[in-house]
Parts: C-alpha cells; sequence; structure tokens
C-alpha cells in the first residue's frame, strides 16, 4: 500500500469523527485517538504498545524499510 493510500485511509477515519466543519483537525486527530483508546481498554488491548508498533511502521514507511 502507498503512503498516499494511508493518508486517503485516514482522513477517511477523520471526517467519521469530525464534530463539525468548524472543527480543526489536530482536535479531530485528538478526539479519534481517545476513541481508539477506549476502544483498546474495551478489547482488552494495550493502547500504548499498539502506538510504538504503529510509530515503528510509520518510520519503515517513510524512510524506504517496508
Amino acid at each position: 500500500m502507498s503512503n498516499d493510500r494511508r493518508v486517503a485511509l485516514a482522513a477517511k477515519a477523520l471526517a467519521v469523527v469530525k464534530e463539525d466543519k468548524y472543527q480543526d483537525d489536530a482536535t479531530t486527530l485528538v478526539d479519534l485517538l481517545a476513541d481508539l483508546m477506549h476502544w483498546a481498554v474495551l478489547h482488552d488491548t494495550n493502547f500504548d504498545d499498539c502506538l510504538r508498533i504503529a510509530r515503528n511502521h510509520h518510520f519503515a514507511e517513510t524512510h524506504g524499510e517496508e
């Protein structure tokens, strides 16, 4: 999957979470992350571990190590 495709998927997720058209992107991202934390708790998933792994994936995807 290309990084452009990854960005497009993220934009779709953010659009679902956005409260109203005047909400800024950073607030929308914070809301989505908080919602994902709630989901992780409900599903007995360690959000911090997932975030650490996601950071590693992002690094690999942006530094040509896929």
